[in-house]
């Protein structure tokens, strides 16, 4: 989504489609999320915003929603298993969703104040001295930096938590130090290293524990992209390419890649140019902008919707724009 004014998109471009505030307010079926850029989800398990639109703030969220269970889906469930997910927005988190529009003004003053630069450090050093085995360990993730979702699942007198920790939406949802100099490179702007992507066996642990199954398939790994652009083998470009890898280094392999983009690619035959032979069958490219008509069977949340199913990971990449560099409008119409 295109959203001027840098710093002003933290509010407004992950999912104006829904008219939220913040892009973990507006959608449905979300349990992974990875801010800025990415939203991944297990279709079955969800949140929603509470009635006076404040998901963000814990204190505010009184309201979880239960996961439609498939009680077929193994026979070692003696109960029918009641899910719940709620999402604990970090202090940092909080801060930058409450003071976004006024530090827009003076941004790069405020980012380099104590305040900001210390969680920044707990930030970047966490994700580089992180393991595959720590991605719920709260000693690994500062619960004051980090943002979280807590899915309790409850069988009888059983009772189990799963912790998803990710990154907090801050610092106009790119690297916090690629928007100010000297950091304000190419390079920096597309810095993909402070972004928290989910692990098959998060996933796997979630979807066996809340007993979730697919109908007539294997449950799947989906990803969506709006503002795809084309595929690109080069590391330092975040694209549909960068994300596809990476979450293959996580265990996630995508089953289905469904993916937009406004721009005309010409010529059309650009778009698989790099595209790995494997993953031709799975790959479907629409060079067109993404409708933001909810009423419409084509607007991409309807499309998830149509086509996941409980037990499916999803992943939902939006592109957010700045004024220091303007891209396409991916989004078709306000």
């Amino acid at each position: 989504l295109s959203c001027s004014g840098g710093l002003s998109h933290v509010k407004c471009a992950a999912m104006k489609l829904n008219g939220a505030s913040s892009p973990r307010e507006s959608g449905r079926s979300y349990v992974f999320v990875t801010s800025a850029l990415i939203v991944g989800f297990v279709a079955g398990v969800a949140y929603k915003q509470t009635a006076d639109g404040r998901v963000y703030n814990p204190v505010n969220f009184k309201e979880s929603l239960r996961v439609p269970v498939n009680p077929k889906a193994s026979s070692t469930i003696a109960c029918t298993p009641k899910v719940t997910t709620r999402y604990y927005s970090s202090l940092q988190e909080q801060s930058w969703l409450a003071n976004a529009a006024g530090w827009d003004k003076d941004y790069c003053k405020v980012i380099s104040t104590p305040a900001q630069q210390g969680p920044v450090k707990i930030w970047t050093e966490s994700l580089q001295t992180a393991d595959s085995s720590s991605i719920s360990s709260s000693k690994r993730w500062d619960p004051a930096v980090f943002s979280r979702f807590e899915t309790t699942v409850k069988c009888g007198p059983s009772k189990q938590t799963y912790t998803s920790w990710i990154e907090p939406l801050s610092h106009g949802l790119r690297h916090p130090n690629s928007l100010c100099p000297p950091f304000n490179t190419t390079a920096a702007l597309f810095d993909m290293s402070y972004l928290l992507l989910q692990k098959q066996a998060n996933v796997d642990a979630l979807r066996t524990a809340a007993g979730q199954s697919c109908s007539g398939r294997a449950c799947q790994a989906i990803y969506v992209d709006l503002g795809a652009t084309v595929w690109s083998n080069n590391d330092k470009e975040a694209g549909q390419g960068w994300f596809v890898r990476h979450y293959e280094k996580q265990g996630i392999k995508f089953d289905r890649l469904l993916l937009w983009e406004a721009r005309p690619i010409s010529p059309p035959s650009q778009v698989y140019q790099q595209l790995p032979l494997p993953l031709l069958h799975k790959y479907q490219y629409f060079n067109m902008p993404a409708t933001a008509n909810m009423s419409l069977p084509s607007h991409p949340l309807n499309v998830i919707k149509d086509i996941a199913q409980p037990g499916d990971f999803v992943v939902l990449k939006l592109v957010s724009c700045l004024a220091v560099q303007p891209c396409s409008t991916n989004i078709a119409g306000t």
